[in-house]
C-alpha cells in the first residue's frame, strides 16, 4: 500500500500534462469497490480477503486450497507488535495467511483492513511490496545488502562550487533588480543562465547552492520571490471592489486573470499572480452582486423562492424502534459496525443514497467526469429534482460563494442549492419520461455547456413499472406496518439488489437507508443469495427473530 501523497507523485509522473490528475486521483481513491485505506496509505480490495459465516462459504469465496487450510492456525491481534514478531520469526508472512488466521480466530468481528491497518502501524515489522510481513531482523538484512550494491555501483557526486565561484558583483546583481523591476517578473533559470556558466547551472548540487546564494543576495525593497522566480510587490486593495464590481457589471463575465490585468498592470506570468488570484476572491466575496466560479466572475440573477427549500415529499423521519407483546424488537437501527459486511460499501452505492440520506465524502462516485448516469427515482419525479448524491462533485462548475446556483441545461435554468443537496426545476425535462421510477438520462459537459439526453433505457435494479407501482401503493396504504414488514412483503415476491430493495421500500414508506441495512442485518430470515448480490427473504426461519449477536450494535 501507497499513501496519497506517493501516488500522487506517481500519476503525476506519468501524466505530466495532465492538471487535474491530483484530482482524478482522489476520486478514484474515493471508489471503495477498488480501494481501501489503511494506516494513512491506500492498496486494492482484491488484497482483501472475503468475510463469512462459516468455513465452507469462507473458503469458496477465497479459493483456499486444502493445503492452505491445513497449515494456518488460529491467531489473535490484540497485541500486534507480539504476534506479528513470533509469526515473522521464522521468515515472512503473506498477508493473505494472516488474514486467513485471523477470521479463524474470530470470524464474527473479521475486518480484513484494519488487519492491514494494524500491520503497517506495527513497529516489530514492515510489509513489502510482494505483500509479505518481514520482521525487523530481515529489513536489516535487506539495508545492508542495498548499501553494499551502492557502494558497488560508485555513484560518486560531482565536485562543488567553491565560494569564489559563486560570489558576484553588486553591479551584476543590481541588475538582476532592475530586470524584475522592468519585467514584472523574472525567473531563476534566466538569472541563472546571465550571470554563470550553462555547465554550473545545469542542475544538482551546483545549481541548488547557485539558487540559494542568489535568493539571499538580490535585495529590493519593490521585489519578492518564490522558489522559481522575482517579481514586483503588488495587491488589490479595499478601495478597488467597487470599481472592479463595476467593471464585472459592464462586461458581464470575465476572468481572474483578465481583472488581474487590467487593475494591476501585470503580465499572468508574475509570480505574484496565483495569490492575487486568492486576494481578489476574498475581497469579491465582500458583495453579493457578484457570482465566483473557479476564476471567472459574473453578474448575480435573482433566485426564486421555491429551490431555497426542501420539497416537502423527499423529508421523512424514521419510524421509532417497535416492541411487541413477546418482547421482539423492529425497526432498530444499528451502529454500521453492526452492518452485514455484504452492506458495508453498498450504503455508499449513490442508487442506494437520497437526500437528507447521504453520506458525500464516502458516496462511490461514476468516474467520468464528462457523462453523468442519472437514475430518476419516484419522489424526484413528482418533484422535478434530482439529488447531488448522484452527480460526481467536480462534474457542475459552481460559484464558490453562492449556495444556490443557477446552471443551463439543454438552455433551460435550474438550479443547484448545495445546501439541501439538490438540483430544482428539472421537471420539464422529465415530461417525456413515463416510467413511474428507474428512467435513466444523462447530463453531458463541453466547453459549450451541459446537456440532457435521455433515449428510453431503464435502470435494471432500480425500474418500477405502473403494475408495481400500484401494488407498493396499495401496500403503502395498509395501516401499522413496520419497515421490517414492508422489507418482509417485498422481498417475499422475488430477491432485490439492495438499492432496488430500498427503492421500492421508499414508495411505501420513507426511511433511511441506514434502517434498512439495520433491518437487513438484524434478522435471520435475510440473507444474500451467494455471490449475486440480492437480498432474500427466508420465511421459514422468521420465528428465529432478532439475531441476539446484533443487539451490542443497537443504538442508543
Amino acid at each position: 500500500p501507497l499513501t496519497e501523497q506517493q501516488l500522487e507523485q506517481e500519476i503525476c509522473a506519468v501524466y505530466p500534462a495532465d492538471k487535474t490528475a491530483a484530482a482524478k486521483l482522489r476520486t478514484h481513491l474515493s471508489d471503495a469497490r477498488t480501494f481501501f485505506s489503511a494506516g494513512g496509505r491506500f492498496g486494492l480490495t482484491k488484497w482483501l480477503m472475503i468475510p463469512a459465516d462459516d468455513q465452507d462459504e469462507f473458503d469458496e469465496l477465497n479459493a483456499v486450497t486444502p493445503e492452505e487450510a491445513e497449515a494456518w492456525g488460529p491467531v489473535s491481534l490484540e497485541d500486534p507488535d507480539k504476534t506479528l514478531d513470533a509469526l515473522t520469526a521464522g521468515g515472512p508472512l503473506s498477508m493473505r495467511a494472516l488474514q486467513y488466521r485471523v477470521w479463524k480466530q474470530d470470524p464474527a468481528s473479521f475486518d480484513p483492513a484494519g488487519i492491514y491497518d494494524k500491520v503497517l502501524s506495527s513497529k516489530s515489522c514492515a510489509l513489502l511490496g510482494d505483500r509479505n510481513v518481514y520482521s525487523k531482523k530481515d529489513i536489516r538484512a535487506f539495508r545492508k545488502e542495498l548499501a553494499a550494491l551502492q557502494k558497488e555501483l560508485g555513484d560518486s557526486p560531482a565536485d562543488p562550487l567553491t565560494p569564489d565561484d559563486i560570489l558576484l558583483d553588486k553591479e551584476t546583481l543590481d541588475g538582476i533588480v532592475r530586470e524584475v523591476v522592468r519585467r514584472g517578473c523574472y525567473t531563476l533559470s534566466d538569472a541563472l543562465a546571465r550571470c554563470y556558466k550553462a555547465e554550473d547551472a545545469a542542475g544538482g548540487e551546483n545549481r541548488a547552492a547557485l539558487a540559494a546564494y542568489l535568493f539571499s543576495a538580490v535585495q529590493d525593497p519593490r521585489i519578492d520571490h518564490n522558489d522559481s522566480q522575482w517579481y514586483v510587490k503588488v495587491d488589490f486593495e479595499d478601495e478597488d471592489l467597487e470599481d472592479i464590481t463595476e467593471y464585472i457589471a459592464k462586461k458581464g463575465s470575465v476572468t481572474a486573470g483578465e481583472i488581474i490585468r487590467e487593475f494591476l498592470d501585470i503580465p499572468l506570468e508574475h509570480g505574484l499572480v496565483p495569490a492575487l488570484k486568492v486576494r481578489l476572491a476574498s475581497l469579491m466575496k465582500q458583495t453579493d452582486t457578484v457570482m465566483i466560479t473557479g476564476e471567472v466572475y459574473s453578474k448575480t440573477i435573482a433566485i426564486p423562492d421555491w429551490v431555497k427549500e426542501m420539497p416537502e415529499g423527499l423529508t421523512f423521519t424514521d419510524p421509532q424502534p417497535v416492541e411487541d407483546m413477546e418482547g421482539d424488537l423492529y425497526d432498530c437501527m444499528l451502529e454500521p459496525e453492526g452492518f452485514d459486511p455484504a452492506l458495508r460499501t453498498e450504503i455508499y452505492n449513490p442508487l442506494a443514497e437520497d437526500v437528507c440520506d447521504e453520506d458525500p465524502s464516502r458516496t462511490i462516485y461514476t468516474i467520468n467526469d464528462t457523462r453523468q448516469r442519472c437514475v430518476l427515482k419516484y419522489h424526484h419525479k413528482a418533484a422535478g429534482t434530482f439529488p447531488l448524491c448522484q452527480i460526481q462533485p467536480a462534474f457542475f462548475t459552481l460559484p464558490d460563494n453562492m449556495d444556490i446556483a443557477p446552471v443551463t441545461i439543454s438552455g433551460r435554468t435550474v438550479y443547484i442549492n448545495k445546501a439541501t443537496r439538490l438540483i430544482y426545476g428539472m421537471a420539464e425535462f422529465y415530461e417525456d419520461i413515463n416510467h413511474v421510477s428507474g428512467a435513466v438520462f444523462y447530463l453531458n459537459k463541453s466547453p459549450e455547456g451541459y446537456s440532457f439526453e435521455y433515449t428510453g433505457e431503464t435502470d435494471k435494479a432500480c425500474s418500477i413499472d405502473t403494475n408495481r407501482s400500484l401494488e407498493l401503493l396499495e401496500l403503502a396504504e395498509q395501516d401499522g406496518l413496520t419497515v421490517y414488514d414492508v422489507i418482509c412483503s417485498i422481498l417475499s415476491r422475488k430477491p432485490l439488489s439492495f438499492a432496488a430493495l430500498y427503492t421500492e421500500v421508499n414508495i411505501v414508506r420513507r426511511c433511511s437507508r441506514l434502517l434498512v441495512a439495520s433491518i437487513l442485518s438484524s434478522y435471520h430470515c435475510f440473507n444474500v443469495k451467494g455471490k449475486s448480490g440480492l437480498w432474500a427473504f427466508d420465511e421459514k426461519k422468521t420465528d428465529q427473530g432478532f439475531n441476539k449477536n446484533k443487539k451490542k450494535y443497537i443504538k442508543k
